[in-house]
């Protein structure tokens, strides 16, 4: 990997675990989801083994069930440490069941993508340059297919990618702007261009592309499961003023309905003081100070809210429905499922709420 980038895999997979350690409460419906609709794959699957692409740490794997139903369960993660971690959990006779394979999911391509742009990055004497450099790597860098002896021990009856797809390009396009941003003192973003934007839209909708090819090739005439997170339900920075107050108001009414009384102890502001309430008990949410189950009533009334007031107010993580990216190679076996992970609740209104769609898919003989 790039210098300095290996590292921050790992790092990646121990800052995940810990989210989902502080908000495990907030995180249950989109944990149980993953796992019912996982489920619903196994019962129309077959063969003696099933891989779980991107497998982490397994929080939404029902691992106990797959260990119970399967032979062999193929794990395998680009963050080696998160695999071990999984798997010191279980007994010595279900650890033989769990064979760990590190492994790059998206064929190279990270790795070629971060050396490259580091190299921009560093040999560019202005930050133009620079940001040039990298939309014209965004655009040109090949990704490769190559699905064969070293994947082949991975094909299975069934084949599980969970809400990982849709962070092949996010994470190393994070990492590439904190590196542009030490050395040139101002964000990617915040250049006057979309040109960069435009340019990591379309790797990403190739990687996707990519990726569902890499699902169809290991699930031979078997069964995938594929879930993304497509969209970023966003609630401030959006809106125009009118809106924001009108959102302050609905908020204030609904919230002034709730019976307080068990809380007045960590409120310092009255329900009487509308706006003001509003803006101090969001700020509250995701600090331990409220109820997880209030919370999160109190941030989906939020978002849906908002997004009445301005269906807009969102963020698409994935270009377009995920149908075009497997067309032609994967096939739907019954309806799509969809449901919100509230990944991090303390940051709920700039993009912490996120959409979730969910496929069973067949492949398609050629």
């Amino acid at each position: 990997m790039s210098r300095g980038f290996e590292s921050k895999i790992s790092e990646s997979g121990t800052t995940y675990a810990d989210k989902y350690k502080y908000f495990h409460s907030h995180w249950q419906g989109h944990v149980s989801a993953s796992r019912e609709a996982i489920l619903r794959g196994v019962a129309r699957a077959e063969g003696p083994s099933v891989t779980v692409l991107g497998a982490g740490d397994c929080k939404e794997i029902p691992l106990e069930e797959l260990l119970s139903r399967f032979d062999h369960i193929n794990l395998v993660d680009v963050d080696e440490d998160s695999l071990a971690r999984v798997i010191a959990t279980y007994s010595p006779e279900q650890q033989r069941q769990l064979r760990p394979f590190v492994k790059d999911l998206s064929c190279g391509a990270m790795q070629d993508l971060t050396d490259a742009a580091l190299d921009i990055v560093d040999s560019s004497p202005s930050k133009r340059q620079a940001y040039r450099g990298l939309v014209e790597l965004y655009e040109s860098i090949e990704l490769k297919d190559s699905f064969t002896s070293d994947w082949r021990e991975l094909q299975s009856g069934y084949v599980v990618s969970s809400v990982v797809a849709s962070q092949l390009l996010p994470f190393p396009e994070r990492w590439i702007g904190q590196q542009f941003e030490a050395k040139f003192g101002v964000k990617l973003g915040d250049l006057p261009s979309e040109k960069y934007a435009t340019a990591k839209l379309k790797l990403h909708g190739r990687m996707l592309a990519q990726h569902a090819q890499l699902l169809s090739w290991l699930a031979c005439e078997g069964i995938v499961y594929w879930s993304c997170d497509v969209r970023q339900e966003l609630v401030m920075g959006k809106l125009s003023p009118v809106a924001t107050q009108k959102l302050g108001l609905q908020m204030t009414e609904y919230l002034c309905g709730i019976d307080w009384q068990p809380l007045r102890s960590i409120l310092e502001v009255e329900p009487e003081a509308g706006g003001q309430f509003t803006a101090y008990l969001t700020s509250l949410i995701g600090k331990g100070h409220l109820p997880p189950s209030l919370e999160l009533q109190i941030i989906e009334y939020m978002v849906k809210a908002a997004q009445a007031l301005d269906p807009a107010v969102t963020l698409n993580l994935v270009a377009g429905e995920m149908q075009q990216y497997f067309a032609g190679l994967l096939e739907p076996v019954g309806e799509k499922a969809t449901w919100l992970w509230h990944l991090d609740p303390a940051h709920f209104y700039r993009g912490g709420v996120h959409k979730v769609d969910a496929w069973l898919l067949r492949r398609i003989s050629p």
